[in-house]
């Protein structure tokens, strides 16, 4: 995935590694470096949660920088979560913002993710 998270100016890379340390790993990636090189990760906390199994950047609080959505399908008996990571301008993500937690066991919610302007409102 890509977005705007640190500067509008600023396209990073993001892609996940949900099997690393048995916890699961995103990692942000300046593109613009030669070669592209990792500025930063996010880890995943629970043992078999595949956290980074999929993600998603987009602007869901209208400030024109992009927030990286991150899926965790096999967390909590595979009920699942997704973490929301707020952009922001200090160029680092903070803990996460949001977390959502899937309610049925087995669900695995967070197994796939996407966003999209569905309310016509300008902005996802």
């Amino acid at each position: 995935g890509s977005g705007r998270f640190f500067d509008k100016n600023q396209l990073l890379y993001v892609g996940g590694a949900p099997g690393w340390n048995l916890i699961g790993r995103v990692g942000i990636i300046d593109p613009s470096s030669d070669p592209g090189t990792i500025i930063g990760t996010i880890d995943g906390t629970i043992v078999g949660e595949y956290f980074g199994a999929s993600l998603t950047a987009c602007d869901l609080d209208n400030d024109g920088l992009d927030e990286l959505v991150i899926g965790a399908p096999h967390w909590g008996q595979d009920h699942g979560r997704v973490y929301i990571y707020f952009g922001n301008s200090k160029g680092i993500f903070e803990d996460a913002g949001a977390v959502l937690n899937g309610k049925e066991g087995g669900g695995q919610f967070g197994y796939s993710l996407t966003c999209g302007d569905l309310d016509g409102d300008g902005f996802d």
